[in-house]
C-alpha cells in the first residue's frame, strides 16, 4: 500500500510518480491519488484522472468512492470502463424498489388505490434490465 505521502517517489516505478505528479500539479489531491493507486493498483494509473473526475461529478452524501467503486466492481467488473460511466446515470439511492419507481413514474401513476402492486415483481420482470442496483440500494441507469 502507497499510504506514506512521504515515500511514494521511493515506492513507486518513475513512470507513475511522473504520472502521480502530473496530476498533483494543479487538479487532485495527492491523498486522493494515492488511494486510487491504493485500491486499483498502479497498473491502472491511466484511468486515474476519469475515476477521480467521475467521483467528483457523483452526489453521494460523502460515499462517493464508495458508489463509484461498487458499480465499477459489480456492474461493470473492471476499472479499465471508467471512461464509459456517465455521473448522470447515478440516480440516488432508495430504501426500496417502490420508492424508485415511483420517483421516477416508471409506472403510470393513475394507479387506483384498489389495485395492489408487486413491487418486486415488476422490478425483476420489467425495470431491473435497464437499471443497476448496489446492496445498498444505489441505482445506475444502464445503456
Amino acid at each position: 500500500m502507497v499510504t506514506l505521502k512521504a515515500n511514494y517517489t521511493d515506492t513507486l516505478k518513475p513512470e507513475t510518480v511522473k504520472i502521480v505528479d502530473e496530476l498533483t500539479e494543479y487538479d487532485y489531491e495527492l491523498e486522493h491519488v494515492l488511494d486510487f493507486i491504493d485500491t486499483w493498483g498502479e497498473q491502472n494509473i491511466k484511468y486515474c484522472e476519469e475515476y477521480l473526475d467521475l467521483v467528483s461529478q457523483v452526489f453521494g452524501y460523502g460515499d462517493e468512492i464508495e458508489i463509484v467503486d461498487d458499480y465499477i466492481n459489480n456492474a461493470l467488473g473492471s476499472i479499465q470502463y471508467v471512461g464509459s460511466i456517465d455521473a448522470e446515470a447515478y440516480l440516488g439511492q432508495f430504501d426500496d424498489i417502490e420508492d424508485f419507481i415511483r420517483d421516477y413514474e416508471l409506472v403510470d401513476q393513475n394507479i387506483p388505490s384498489c389495485l395492489v402492486i408487486d413491487w418486486v415483481a415488476t422490478w425483476e420482470a420489467n425495470i431491473r434490465h435497464d437499471y443497476y442496483r448496489s446492496e445498498d440500494g444505489h441505482i445506475w441507469r444502464c445503456y
